[in-house]
């Protein structure tokens, strides 16, 4: 059986978009709730987690939806990967339990993801900061949907992380090489060995 999970914080925008996304998948249950990831009680959470049985897939906008911390996630993942439930994640391909390295994905970009949202917390304070002290106020970047540009954010974390190779972070998120390096420039990551092309034309 599918069964989505939708969580939301009380911040976070309109879940229409995430709703929208999780009936194209056709879940026969779908749980929703709206509430900060900090919080210890998850009652949605914790009803979908008393119904699952061996050969269910649960299905998430993205994997830190889980939980709170990436330890605390990856004990979650390792006990439904015991139990013969599986993981999927809508944003993030490469997180699939029924691929050969989807555990594997999983657990190491959930490591990855936590330390790089803790770099990008850090780096957006310092640039809005930045942003204010000029008389700019900082705004949300326009030209990618919202999942490309969730896939964008997961392509810059392989990237950082110098593990994947350039083919198998393209496998792992299934775009291909010139949409790798346009979201990475997109998120403004310097790509090494990569020069821009003059435009010849220009007047």
């Amino acid at each position: 059986m599918l069964i989505g999970y939708i969580r939301v914080s009380k911040e976070d925008q309109n879940p229409d978009m995430q709703i929208d996304a999780f009936k194209k998948f056709a879940c026969e249950k779908l749980f929703f709730e709206k509430i900060s990831g900090a919080k210890t009680e998850r009652a949605e959470f914790d009803k979908m987690i008393s119904i699952l049985r061996p050969g269910d897939t649960v299905l998430v906008w993205e994997i830190s939806r889980l939980g709170r911390s990436a330890p605390e996630m990856i004990k979650i993942v390792d006990e439904w990967f015991k139990m013969g439930v599986g993981l999927k994640s809508i944003t993030e391909p490469f997180v699939d339990s029924s691929s050969e390295w989807g555990d594997f994905l999983a657990k190491f970009f959930l490591l990855m993801a936590d330390s790089e949202r803790k770099r990008l917390i850090r780096r957006t304070r310092e640039g809005l900061s930045s942003a204010r002290a000029r008389g700019r106020i900082g705004g949300k970047k326009k030209g990618l949907t919202a999942a490309a540009m969730a896939t964008a954010k997961n392509a810059v974390i392989f990237y950082n992380s110098k593990i994947l190779t350039t083919n198998e972070m393209c496998s792992a998120l299934k775009i291909s090489k010139a949409t790798l390096y346009k979201y990475l420039r997109y998120e403004g990551v310097e790509i090494a060995g990569w020069v821009k092309t003059p435009n010849l034309n220009r007047d």
